[in-house]
């Protein structure tokens, strides 16, 4: 038996802490991980046969199960997965967190959003190339950002897409256009209006979550140049009590939307869409963040949490 990923190693050591230490049967570990039970039984019978379910669940590198099922517990989520990034490398170790989470709940007739951003770019980097049947990709958020960029809103979904063999739908239309009737124009059009439509038939979306610190919108540099905000944007979000946003939908420390004169310029998902979604995984991390990741998780923006384990145990109450 050839060994197994690092990804796979660390799922297996968490079906076997849920199924031996926690009590959890093979169909509520199949309903939280979004798995089949008959998979949850492979992955058990695995773990044994692996020697990573002995008597107790043997240690595996980045494995946080206590951490993880303490978050969960503490924030409400349907799960948490905890990377380890003792090595530095964020982005790359949440991409990867990511992608093994979308490979473990892949199922066919899923539509499958992404916004954009470099942590989402890690994860499409790190999805192995695979078959799947009747599976869509849809980007969420028109172009933002140069277009040759890795982190363009467009180039990530076609590139998960290449690697799943899956249908792609692409949104063509800048991110952020210059009014709102110029959103209308574009709205009407038959082609973005399907893509559009199908924002709400999503079965799951991959978010960044940015914080006001760190969304490159509201800096100065090329990013902001391009929406062309005006520049006491940031400040303004603040004193309204913006802590964050995804595709540059803000919203409070409550979760609650925070209206901007950008909404009407953008070309993408909402809030109100993402609510309707039935798994939103929010990928993110880094103690500038934690705050609108409370909030975001207090908002029910999100339900699935992928982070890391300083950024996990900042979360954590008291």
């Amino acid at each position: 038996m050839p060994p197994p990923t690092a990804t796979h190693a660390r799922t297996l050591a968490k079906v076997g802490a849920l199924y031996y230490l926690q009590g959890q049967t093979q169909q509520q570990i199949a309903d939280r991980l979004r798995v089949s039970r008959p998979t949850v039984s492979r992955m058990i019978k695995e773990a044994r046969d692996r020697g990573i379910v002995q008597i107790t669940v043997a240690h595996v590198d980045g494995l946080a199960a206590d951490l993880e099922t303490e978050l969960e517990a503490a924030l409400g989520l349907g799960e948490v997965v905890v990377a380890d990034v003792e090595d530095g490398d964020l982005a790359g170790r949440l991409g990867a967190a990511a992608a093994g989470y979308l490979g473990r709940t892949l199922k066919p007739g899923a539509v499958v959003g992404l916004t954009w951003g470099t942590t989402l770019r890690e994860m499409v980097k790190a999805v192995a190339p695979r078959p799947t049947r009747d599976v869509t990709v849809v980007q969420t958020l028109g172009g933002v950002g140069p277009p040759l960029a890795e982190a363009h809103a467009a180039d990530l979904p076609r590139r998960l897409a290449a690697a799943l063999g899956a249908d792609l739908r692409l949104l063509q239309a800048p991110g952020v256009v210059a009014s709102a009737e110029a959103r209308a124009v574009l709205a009407a059009d038959p082609h973005i209006r399907a893509s559009l439509d199908l924002l709400g038939r999503m079965t799951v979306a991959f978010v960044g979550i940015g914080s006001l610190e760190t969304n490159p919108v509201l800096g100065d540099g090329a990013l902001a140049r391009e929406v062309d905000l005006p520049p006491t944007m940031a400040a303004d979000l603040a004193a309204r009590g913006a802590v964050g946003d995804v595709a540059l939908r803000f919203f409070d420390a409550d979760g609650q939307a925070v209206p901007t004169p950008l909404d009407d310029r953008i070309v993408g998902v909402d809030l109100e869409t993402l609510a309707a979604v039935d798994c939103v995984v929010g990928v993110a991390g880094g103690v500038a963040k934690v705050e609108a990741i409370q909030a975001a998780v207090r908002g029910g923006i999100v339900d699935v949490l992928i982070t890391d384990d300083q950024t996990a145990r900042a979360l954590l109450p008291g």
